[in-house]
């Protein structure tokens, strides 16, 4: 529950830096407001690109070993039903 309460007041304490930062800006209201467009689209952006990297290597992994297990069971079962059926 401390922890919590520390995140919370440190998450409050950013907000209202920032919000004294974008008072006291020296430029117009509209630049700053572009700056951040600009930087949280870039955010987006690589946070998108990161977890379509991880989804693609999940999805490899993934791929990967059902292609060795799908081996792996025709090695193993195709000997017993080649015995069965020559029977």
């Amino acid at each position: 529950m401390r922890t919590f309460k520390t995140v919370v007041t440190a998450l409050a304490a950013a907000a209202l830096g920032a919000g004294i930062a974008l008072l006291l800006a020296p430029q117009s209201g509209e630049k700053t407001r572009r700056q951040i467009r600009r930087k949280v689209e870039d955010g987006v952006t690589d946070i998108r690109d990161t977890v379509n990297a991880k989804a693609h290597k999940v999805y490899k992994r993934g791929a990967d070993r059902a292609y060795y297990l799908a081996r792996s069971v025709r090695r193993n079962i195709q000997p017993k039903l080649a015995a069965v059926v020559n029977r």
